[in-house]
């Protein structure tokens, strides 16, 4: 694989100029070091063989002299998998070598992790800098590569206590129910069929709460009316792909000063286009004096941060807390698609606490333990930040044996960790319930299970990120069955992942969303002059409907004027349709055969799984040579007009016709050319009986 390719992945890149430039200047690059190479490595020999180094340090893979292993991080698309396999060959605290600079040590056990992190978290507490980041303006009031120093103190508490505080949190609970609401609608607007790419819309969601609680603003815009990749969501994106690219200064620092690949320089760029961004929003703040909205910003401002570092703070929230989030709910839904029996698992305790008759709430998670473990699998299978950033050693010490010199990057593996068979039964499975009535937490005192980190440099985000994370996972079961698209099985799904600051999918999740039946049953009474309807709450085991239809043909015409004309129409039959909303039907009883009918149906619905409908369902026990279908106008916007478009079917050349079905997006016309007189003379009000 060439070098740098991992700028370039899941459609994040460089405009076209920067990356010929970069190519440009990275073949020139590499032409000096290979004219160089045999010199310096002679040198380097002589010297090693004369001096020796008396201490003994962690083994490792062979190092080249002044080069070391760099080629493993050049060359490695999956470096983590490689640092995985080095692993086994050279145990559990193992040392690589980059250039020359101080080597990195990567620790693999829960044992080796809990001196790293707690034993000797005061010695390796401090953090190694990329040369990109280092952009002035933005590095001096860093909190996230800063060393734990008194300003990085004082920040870390204005984020405890005012923004990720068990408090706040709570507080914030309506701006998160609200946004995850937006994303809900967006979804169940789409058309159907329409394929959603999960990472993309959960990155919008998840930076349009942070922008509500921050700024009271949203970031992402649904519809497209911005360019996302050129707004916040884009820069966002470009700026941690760049923080985790191979970059030459940081083997050889003597290149520092010509930014040889421009990393720096793009970086510096994408950094101002940001702080334009919300500079605006800023200054109008501290112009009018208006703290009314509480939200972040009025803190920050109040404790008097100058916008220097209220930029800072802004973009180190938005860019970790948006990435993770979205990663770890695309790995969710990735598993749950490829392993239906805990879907299904999942959706049945989801219907069984919350039901059909309302939307998922915060308050409701503490009682959905398997949705808990689902996401703790989640983040113990695939951890977002697959090594956490790495630590720096501010003096030497000793970690089981083995010398480990000053200044040197601490790396603790949590991807071997997190799937060592000693400690994992069966590690590379997806299985919830090995989390069902763990005491393993979040908390980073399990040294086993670390997707948070520990100790001081512990995500502070912790409990925002647990409800945020279970919150948006729930909204996208309960609300939408999910589907793979073209046929796709779920053996098929690709799950292979790679690293790029955090660990994505190769190829990104993309699904099909159906809304489910919820809420909203609409059942017509047609009769020659006009339409009525009626709404009934959501049908929890069956319920009997009795339906008298008329010549409704003509009546729905005025309904459907007020539709869009290039409303598209698909034509599905009635079976299949009911299949896909999840909804089954059954008649309970036949029509009479007397003088004059009643005219009326008892129609059985239920809502089921698509598994538990049993026996197959035979075309219904209409008149043979009658097929049942529905014209179906999908609309991509709720309908503003009331009644809302109206779902129905009918059978041609049927006396008697029946109707219930859930969605408001979705308008059934009704046709009848059969015994309109006898319908409108004994028509009936429809009657609703729950049968347990």
């Amino acid at each position: 694989m060439p070098p740098y390719t991992s700028l370039v992945d899941d459609g994040v890149s460089l405009p076209s100029t920067e990356i010929t430039l970069k190519v440009m200047e990275q073949s020139s690059m590499l032409q000096l070091i290979l004219f160089t190479l045999p010199f310096m490595l002679l040198l380097s020999y002589l010297i090693f063989k004369r001096f020796p180094s008396p201490k003994k340090y962690p083994p490792g893979p062979i190092a080249w002299p002044l080069i070391g292993n760099t080629a493993l991080s050049i060359t490695e698309s999956q470096v983590h998998l490689k640092i995985c396999d080095l692993v086994k060959k050279h145990g559990h605290v193992m040392m690589l070598k980059f250039g020359v600079v101080p080597p990195m040590v990567v620790v693999s056990t829960p044992e080796t992790a809990a001196i790293v992190l707690k034993k000797q978290d005061r010695i390796c507490s401090g953090r190694s800098v990329p040369h990109s980041v280092k952009v002035p303006g933005y590095f001096e009031h860093t909190m996230v590569w800063a060393d734990c120093t008194e300003h990085w103190k004082e920040v870390r508490k204005i984020f405890r206590t005012e923004m990720f505080s068990n408090k706040m949190v709570e507080a914030q609970t309506s701006v998160r129910e609200e946004k995850v609401r937006e994303l809900v609608r967006f979804l169940r607007e789409r058309e159907l069929g329409e394929v959603v790419q999960v990472n993309e819309v959960i990155f919008g969601c998840i930076i349009n709460v942070l922008g509500a609680i921050i700024f009271s603003q949203n970031v992402y815009d649904y519809e497209g009316k911005i360019d996302n990749e050129k707004g916040m969501k884009g820069i966002i994106r470009q700026l941690m792909v760049l923080a985790a690219a191979p970059n030459l200064p940081d083997f050889y620092p003597i290149f520092g000063p010509l930014d040889l690949q421009r990393y720096r320089k793009i970086t510096t760029d994408y950094v101002k286009k940001i702080n334009d961004y919300w500079a605006g929003i800023v200054k109008e703040r501290r112009a009018t004096k208006d703290h009314s909205k509480n939200d972040f910003l009025d803190v920050v401002i109040q404790a008097g941060f100058t916008d220097a570092q209220i930029n800072t703070l802004f973009l180190e929230i938005f860019g970790p807390g948006s990435d993770t989030s979205s990663c770890t709910i695309e790995w969710a839904m990735s598993e749950l698609i490829r392993n239906p029996d805990k879907l299904v698992k999942l959706q049945e305790e989801l219907d069984k606490f919350i039901g059909h008759s309302r939307e998922v709430r915060e308050s409701d998670l503490e009682n959905l333990p398997y949705l808990h473990a689902c996401i703790k699998e989640t983040l113990r299978l695939h951890p977002p930040v697959t090594f956490m950033l790495p630590h720096r050693t501010t003096e030497e010490f000793q970690l089981m044996n083995y010398t480990v010199p000053k200044d040197s990057q601490m790396l603790v593996n949590m991807y071997a960790i997190h799937r060592d068979p000693k400690l994992w039964d069966d590690p590379l499975s997806f299985k919830p319930e090995r989390f069902l009535n763990s005491p393993v937490d979040y908390q980073g005192n399990d040294f086993q299970y670390l997707p948070f980190g520990s100790g001081r440099r512990i995500c502070p985000a912790i409990n925002m990120a647990s409800r945020s994370n279970r919150f948006l996972l729930a909204s996208l079961v309960h609300n939408f069955e999910w589907s793979l698209p073209d046929g796709m099985k779920p053996s098929e799904l690709d799950m292979r992942d790679r690293f790029v600051l955090v660990l994505a999918k190769v190829v990104p999740l993309k699904i099909v969303s159906l809304a489910k039946s919820r809420l909203n049953y609409w059942c017509l009474v047609g009769m020659p002059t006009k339409m009525q309807f009626y709404q009934s709450p959501y049908i929890h085991a069956y319920q009997m409907i009795s339906v008298v239809n008329s010549d409704s043909a003509g009546s729905l015409l005025p309904l459907q004027r007020t539709t869009t004309p290039s409303t598209p129409r698909v034509t599905l039959p009635l079976r299949d349709l009911l299949l896909r909303r999840r909804c089954a039907i059954f008649y309970s009883s036949a029509v009479a055969r007397v003088s004059p009918p009643p005219l009326s149906f008892r129609v059985s619905v239920r809502c089921a799984q698509a598994d538990a409908i049993a026996p197959p369902l035979p075309p219904f026990p209409l008149p043979r040579l009658h097929p049942v279908s529905v014209a179906t106008p999908i609309f991509r916007r709720r309908c503003p007009t009331f009644p809302p478009p109206l779902p129905s079917f009918s059978a041609a050349g049927a006396p008697f016709y029946a109707a219930a079905a859930s969605s408001p997006h979705i308008s059934l016309r009704v046709s009848s050319a059969a015994t309109p007189r006898l319908a409108h003379r004994h028509c009936r009000r429809p009657s609703f009986t729950t049968v347990d």
